[in-house]
């Protein structure tokens, strides 16, 4: 009785619990991959998060500073505006002057000339 042989059932039912274990030892080695590729993904995932943030932070400080430096141009350019103007300004009244003195000379020298032919005329008509 011992040595009794297993009926089919028996040998159906073994079979299929040995399946059984077999099957649940792979899905819990799958299960294992998988969380440790869910963990390696959310690692990533944390440095990517981590490597944009600092990204953006470097774009806004680029930004930031280009927008300065394009402050501080446009007021160079305002002061060397305002600069050049005044020169011009100051080289325009110079020229003026220099013109209104020419002209007073030319004309004091034309008055002078005139003059001298006046009285030249003067002395030759008056002793007539």
């Amino acid at each position: 009785m011992a040595d009794k042989q297993p009926t089919r059932e028996e040998l159906l039912l073994d079979w299929f619990i040995g399946d059984a274990k077999d099957i649940m030892a792979e899905l819990t080695e799958v299960k294992e991959s998988v969380q440790q590729v869910h963990k390696t993904q959310q690692e990533e995932s944390a440095a990517s998060v981590a490597a944009l943030k600092e990204l953006n932070q470097q774009a806004v400080s680029s930004q930031r500073e280009l927008a300065r430096v394009a402050k501080e141009g446009a007021q160079q350019i305002e002061v060397a505006t305002n600069a050049a103007a005044t020169h011009l300004k100051k080289a325009s009244a110079a020229t003026h002057r220099r013109i209104a003195a020419v002209a007073f000379f030319a004309a004091a020298v034309g008055a002078l000339i005139g003059a001298c032919v006046a009285m030249l005329g003067f002395m030759l008509i008056a002793p007539l």
